[in-house]
């Protein structure tokens, strides 16, 4: 039996480690912060039916040379199902808001639950392989691994 892209999905969101979130960070979920991939928007269209939103993507908008004024400013555009400073879709949240303070150390102090430790970039990088592996023309993947790699040189040379 195949396995569909959006078990194949949860199966990888099983390895993010789950966040003691303190529910301060949504001054970062802007537009020019939060993207969704293909296969998110698979799943949040599954489980929101009508209500599902696709987000500007920033890395497709960039790819296709195109510069919107929310790439510029961090103060502009919400997500979207940003409501009250929470998430209003935390169950299908993408892929990128899932990774967001399980990368490393949280501005507002958010730990890994249960002992869990941050990922690593080698742990990432596995994260990223995988998601390709579902959808290898999602070219938004490569963009987000351009970041993830430049997130840890960065934090190295610091």
């Amino acid at each position: 039996m195949q396995i569909s892209k959006i078990d194949k999905l949860k199966e990888i969101w099983s390895c993010i480690p789950e966040i003691n979130c303190k529910k301060e960070c949504s001054t970062l979920c802007k537009i020019n912060h939060v993207f969704s991939l293909k296969v998110d928007n698979l799943l949040m269209k599954k489980d929101l039916q009508n209500q599902f939103v696709p987000l500007p993507n920033i890395y497709e908008t960039l790819e296709n040379g195109i510069d919107h004024k929310f790439h510029k400013s961090s103060s502009c555009c919400n997500c979207p199902y940003l409501e009250n400073g929470l998430c209003s879709v935390y169950d299908v949240r993408p892929t990128i808001c899932r990774l967001y303070g399980a990368m490393g150390e949280c501005p507002y102090g958010c730990q890994p639950k249960h002992g869990s430790k941050f990922l690593t970039k080698d742990e990432l990088l596995q994260i990223i392989s995988d998601l390709k592996s579902i959808d290898p023309n999602d070219t938004t993947i490569a963009f987000f691994e351009e970041d993830v790699i430049s997130y840890f040189d960065e934090d190295n040379n610091s």
